[in-house]
């Protein structure tokens, strides 16, 4: 679903292990899987990006307003989207 080889989550998730982000442990139910959890520093490091993320929405805002920022927001969708978008 995230569009990435399992190679590539395994190397994230492993940087974000490395950087106390996260932690991993097999699930009980199914041996082949692992659950993955958030650290305290994890949460706090979302909190962080999801304040930075809001900041630039109320820039945005002040410069085009609320509604040229949802039209922004959706042509930007719709392009990331495309059936035809350039590969990543």
């Amino acid at each position: 679903r995230a569009g990435i080889s399992k190679q590539a989550v395994g190397k994230l998730l492993k940087d974000l292990e490395d950087a106390s982000l996260v932690t991993r442990s097999q699930d009980e139910s199914d041996g082949r899987a692992q659950i993955i959890f958030f650290t305290d520093a994890g949460v706090d490091y979302l909190q962080q990006i999801h304040a930075s993320i809001k900041s630039i929405e109320q820039e945005y805002e002040a410069i085009l307003g609320k509604q040229e920022v949802e039209n922004l927001r959706s042509s930007l969708s719709k392009l990331a989207y495309a059936e035809n978008a350039p590969p990543k």
